[in-house]
């Protein structure tokens, strides 16, 4: 039961002890020679006759001590150890082929890194909510506030829509929306007699972290009873960088009051720490705000009416057996619906043909949207298939030059197999030599 254990810990202190071992084995070896030579001259034997009968019958000095130490130690550790010592010797003796060979590695390396890593970011990585996969996104969501009559692909929504498509749970099991621009915010901790500091805010509906699946980590999210009527509920849900850096990660801070561009405001929640909102920003909004407390919190007009600017963004997550198309259709038809009605009877036939094109087009929303994706994503795709092609180019490259580095050592491999060599070890050798490079190769790469 125990014999691995003792096999293990026995291997260990060979690893620790190598030479002490090696001496002792000598001695146990020469030891027993001994004994036989002393024997056959017991015998009558002459001394030489007497030692080379004991090394006859003792067999392969060497042999035995090379089967003794593969019983006692880790044999395939020490053959990779050898390797990587003869690999980098190797290479230390040709200080041209090597810089030349990381150095390649190193740019294709380090530009694909660079490259993908912006990719991983602004293409292919999903934002930290709950089933990103079934969150969809009204539109593209790169416009900002505009007034009214709008035409063709609309993304953007003025907030009486928003309520009316949010009462109808016939498709959509939830929808939120969201201010389309951030908003600048002058803050005082506690009463006006603090310091002022700056952050940025976003507008959100009170359904907004319930459809996206997100709890906070202190306190509670908004709900829709805070934006039950305009100016009701100044409350606010800071994010997890804001809270560490302006409140000293205090975990008492729910329940605070901060003084919001002249409007008292309270802490009710601090965001999880990996969730920074749903717009791919350079930088993240510091607190979430009710969008019912637009006009304290922009000091501007109200917003929130009949006819005021759509300047509302979109999501939300679609009911179980709904598609993306009828869900589309539905909403068409809502929008269309709610344009016509706001223009009341005086609409002019120009407008109305005009509302007739007007659409809403869903898109997945679980990578976020982002004005920068719908700019920059193609080029990027296209940067991105350069420099993997630059990266193929250069591991060509650097396979050639071992190869003919290969045949350059022809003389040194037909030695080795001469010798007793395997041609599995010498071609593992050869694979720890480029495994070398290319690990020093990646590492340049990082700078």
């Amino acid at each position: 039961m125990f014999e691995p254990f003792i096999n293990f810990r026995l291997r260990l202190k060979a690893l620790l002890h190598r030479r002490q071992l090696d001496r002792d084995l000598e001695e146990e070896l020469s030891f027993h020679l001994s004994l036989r030579q002393a024997s056959h001259h017991a015998s009558g034997a002459a001394p030489g006759e007497s030692h080379t009968a004991a090394q006859r019958e003792f067999g392969n000095v060497t042999a035995f001590q090379e089967a003794c130490r593969d019983m006692w130690t880790f044999v395939s550790l020490e053959n990779l150890w050898q390797d990587v010592r003869f690999a980098a010797r190797t290479l230390r003796k040709e200080p041209g082929f090597t810089a030349m060979a990381v150095l390649s590695l190193a740019l294709g390396m380090g530009a694909n890194t660079a490259v993908f890593t912006i990719v991983n970011d602004l293409l292919l990585k999903t934002i930290p909510v709950e089933d990103p996969a079934n969150l969809v996104s009204f539109g593209k969501a790169e416009g900002g506030g505009v007034q009214g009559d709008l035409s063709g692909s609309v993304d953007i929504f003025p907030y009486e829509f928003y309520q009316r498509a949010a009462s109808r749970p016939d498709v959509f099991r939830g929808i939120c929306s969201y201010g389309s621009f951030p908003i600048a915010l002058n803050v005082r901790q506690g009463d006006s007699a603090g310091p002022t500091g700056q952050a940025t805010g976003a507008l959100v509906s009170g359904d907004f972290f319930s459809v996206l699946g997100v709890n906070t980590m202190l306190g509670r999210p908004t709900t829709p009873a805070d934006t039950a009527a305009p100016a009701s509920e100044p409350v606010a849900v800071i994010s997890y960088d804001y809270w560490q850096q302006n409140f000293s990660s205090d975990p008492s801070v729910v329940g605070r009051s901060m003084l919001l561009n002249g409007t008292i405001f309270t802490v009710i929640g601090v965001a999880p720490r990996n969730f920074y909102g749903i717009t791919l920003d350079s930088r993240p909004p510091d607190m979430w705000l009710p969008v019912t407390m637009q006009e304290q919190a922009m000091r501007r007009p109200s917003m929130l009416g009949r006819g005021d600017p759509y300047w509302l963004h979109m999501m939300g997550r679609l009911q179980p057996g709904v598609s993306m198309a009828r869900a589309q259709e539905w909403l068409k038809l809502e929008l269309r619906r709610y344009m016509l009605d706001s223009e009341g009877a005086g609409i002019t036939a120009d407008r109305r043909q005009a509302i007739e094109k007007s659409y809403v087009e869903l898109l997945p929303g679980g990578r976020g949207v982002s004005y920068l994706r719908g700019q920059y994503a193609e080029p990027l795709r296209i940067l991105m298939g350069v420099v993997g092609l630059v990266l193929l180019i250069a591991c060509a490259n650097l396979a050639n030059f071992f190869l003919a580095k290969m045949a350059a050592r022809e003389r040194e491999i037909t030695t080795r197999l001469a010798l007793g060599a395997g041609a599995s070890r010498i071609v593992r050798q050869m694979l720890t030599e480029a495994l070398l490079v290319s690990f020093l190769g990646g590492a340049v790469g990082l700078l």
